[in-house]
């Protein structure tokens, strides 16, 4: 780090007296560079905080070796007091680094299903990922249906209905969905219905249960 860094840190982290702050010319260059510290550093506080009890310990420490540097006379001790400052900055530092690292391997990954269109009490729990057009259906407590019937997932907006699939009586599956069906789901209405197995699915015959969507 050169002089001009190491004095812009300085700056931005309180670690100057007034005396010495008044001999720094403030040219542009310089409140950049002191500017792109806050910046810095505030990012750093709001990705990996430390915490308040641990803060508040190093800032006392540093507060009390600004006091000791502006009671001592010689160079030698100038520079130890401004070393042992540092001191406890670079840990702070580290250990922000450090928490930010751990919390991007830990925190667990968003859910892309993240739009219900029904829920267990409908006898399936179904969620869409509407960015990559995939719905994912789960079986809970199926419908009861005749021989050769089976229960089929609609969606119905603005007048128009689409056939999704056909809802498992057991176990789970990822469906695949046109984009245009699969925006219709964003305010729209999920339909389920009882079909026969033998007949082309074009409009729901049986309605038992819907769900409006928001």
């Amino acid at each position: 780090m050169s002089k001009s860094e190491n004095l812009s840190y300085e700056y931005a982290l309180g670690l100057l007296t007034k005396e010495e702050k008044a001999g720094i010319d403030l040219t542009p260059e310089f409140l950049a560079e002191v500017e792109g510290v806050h910046l810095k550093l505030c990012a750093l506080q709001l990705q990996a905080p430390l915490e308040k009890d641990s803060s508040k310990k190093i800032w006392n420490n540093i507060s009390e070796d600004i006091k000791s540097e502006s009671e001592s006379e010689s160079w030698q001790d100038v520079l130890a007091s401004r070393f042992r400052m540092w001191l406890y900055v670079l840990p702070a530092v580290f250990l922000a680094f450090g928490s930010l690292l751990l919390f991007e391997q830990t925190s667990p990954m968003s859910n892309p299903y993240s739009v219900e269109v029904l829920n267990a009490k409908s006898g399936w729990e179904v969620n869409a990922d509407i960015n990559n057009h995939k719905l994912s259906i789960a079986s809970i407590n199926p419908m009861l249906m005749g021989k050769n019937e089976v229960c089929a997932l609609w969606v119905q907006k603005d007048g128009v209905t689409h056939f999704i699939s056909t809802l498992p009586n057991s176990g789970d599956k990822i469906v695949t969905m046109d984009a245009k069906i699969a925006k219709m789901l964003i305010g729209g209405e999920a339909i389920i219905s009882i079909e026969s197995d033998a007949k082309p699915m074009n409009t729901p015959t049986r309605i038992e249960y819907r769900n409006q969507l928001s």
